[in-house]
């Protein structure tokens, strides 16, 4: 089997490493800068690393739209600048290279790991600095005219006018229930309460996902906040299996790596929102790869 390198952007770290049949042998994370020219040149000094380590080839998720004939990843909402990665390619003199959206690539991690053999059709959301989907269905990625499956930006909510996305609208998931706003909810509880329970777990760092952990009692508000968030994303779900019809719901982003209560409550609200006297729900599910699916998965890339 051939080394490959991996390499998943996102809005606030790049993710990198090398596989070897199917395994991660190697992993680094750096800050995504916040240029052009920045995030230009550190892709550019991973790309050589992954190239001296052994690498073969080379895939590469990005967080938004792109361009997979031209090698280039066109804009995101939350990285919003063009990066020609054919023409860096060029400049290193390496063409085994492929590019796609990273949600695009952590389902087809998700379910080229787990899933293959069980299930056709799957639904992959990656909760970070916004919201990334990866759509599987009847075993292959759906793209779209080339870059289908932005699910963050699906209208979920008319009530939070004041709450705008990176992409320019108003009322997306992304904005009401990315992992970026349940930081930021975080934060306002905090000043709010600071001497609460949830203030000492992020003492030391702020963590959104603290809001959903097992080990810790919130007060009312704290509550209130959580279950908004809970309703928001358990919406999000129920009207994406009405329009996909898919069989399971996986949910990923650097908040698996810590222990959360966040399926327990999403299967709750949606016991309440959903009921179907012929069809049962999906499964919903975290991300068994966690935060190395999108690295992974830009390895498999390469395999196909």
């Amino acid at each position: 089997m051939p080394k490959l390198g991996g390499i998943d952007v996102g809005g606030t770290s790049i993710k990198y490493g090398l596989v070897l049949d199917h395994t991660l042998t190697f992993r680094n994370s750096v800050i995504t800068p916040k240029n052009q020219d920045d995030i230009r040149n550190i892709l550019k000094e991973i790309v050589t690393d992954l190239i001296e380590e052994g690498a073969e080839g080379i895939g590469i998720g990005f967080p938004g739209y792109i361009e997979q004939s031209q090698g280039r990843f066109i804009w995101g909402p939350n990285l919003q600048f063009e990066i020609d990665v054919a023409k860096l390619m060029n400049e290193l003199n390496f063409s085994n290279f492929k590019i796609d959206n990273d949600a695009n690539l952590a389902a087809l991690a998700e379910y080229e790991n787990y899933y293959k053999k069980r299930v056709k059709h799957l639904i992959f959301l990656s909760f970070g600095t916004g919201i990334g989907g990866g759509i599987i269905d009847n075993s292959l990625l759906i793209r779209g005219h080339g870059n289908a499956g932005e699910l963050g930006h699906i209208f979920i909510s008319n009530e939070h006018l004041n709450v705008s996305c990176s992409c320019g609208k108003v009322g997306c998931l992304e904005s009401l229930a990315s992992a970026q706003r349940w930081t930021q909810i975080v934060e306002e509880l905090i000043k709010q309460d600071p001497k609460s329970r949830l203030s000492e777990l992020n003492k030391n760092k702020i963590k959104g996902s603290s809001l959903f952990t097992k080990d810790h009692n919130l007060t009312e508000n704290q509550i209130n906040e959580r279950d908004k968030i809970i309703d928001y994303i358990s919406k999000g779900l129920v009207s994406l299996y009405e329009i996909f019809d898919n069989e399971v719901f996986v949910l990923g982003g650097t908040f698996t790596d810590d222990s959360t209560y966040l399926i327990e409550l999403l299967i709750k609200r949606i016991e309440y929102l959903y009921e179907d006297n012929v069809r049962a729900f999906p499964v919903v599910a975290l991300s068994k790869l966690k935060s190395n699916a999108g690295i992974l998965g830009a390895a498999y890339l390469l395999e196909g």
